[in-house]
């Protein structure tokens, strides 16, 4: 099968909006000192729960679910990565497209994948990678 990028259906903004809300309402119940904007902040708020072990990186799909918080947060720094789905052979996926390049970015599985392979998970860095990687400044550039 070729893979092919689409926009998003309305279901796939309403999945996105509830990994988004997921993620929220777990901050609001145990970091009831913080809250996620959409914006890089947020990556501040994604280290402390793991840092203070709410999430563990046995919870795939709460990292799943922190990937797409990263996703908003790369989309808000840079409005040119916008949420696609490709679908390819192995499924159906959201990712942020780079309209300039082409390129694709795969914020869902960023954290669970860097789990699988015992690598640190580290939020701002890997939003900082992603950036680098696009060759997009980042707001502390």
């Amino acid at each position: 099968m070729e893979t092919r990028i689409t926009p998003l259906f309305a279901d796939d903004v309403t999945q996105l909006g509830h990994r988004w809300t997921r993620v929220s309402d777990l901050v609001a119940e145990r970091l009831p000192d913080a809250s996620l904007e959409r914006s890089p902040d947020d990556l501040a708020v994604l280290r402390r729960l793991l840092e203070e072990e709410v999430v563990t990186t046995a919870d795939l799909l709460v990292l799943q679910d922190m990937g797409a918080v990263l996703g908003f947060a790369l989309n808000a720094v840079e409005p040119r990565l916008v949420w696609v789905m490709v679908e390819d052979e192995l499924g159906r996926d959201p990712a942020l497209y780079f309209r300039p390049t082409g390129a694709l970015v795969f914020p869902l599985t960023m954290f669970s994948k860097r789990v699988e392979r015992g690598e640190a998970l580290e939020p701002r860095g890997i939003f900082d990678a992603v950036l680098a990687q696009l060759e997009i400044p980042s707001e502390e550039s």
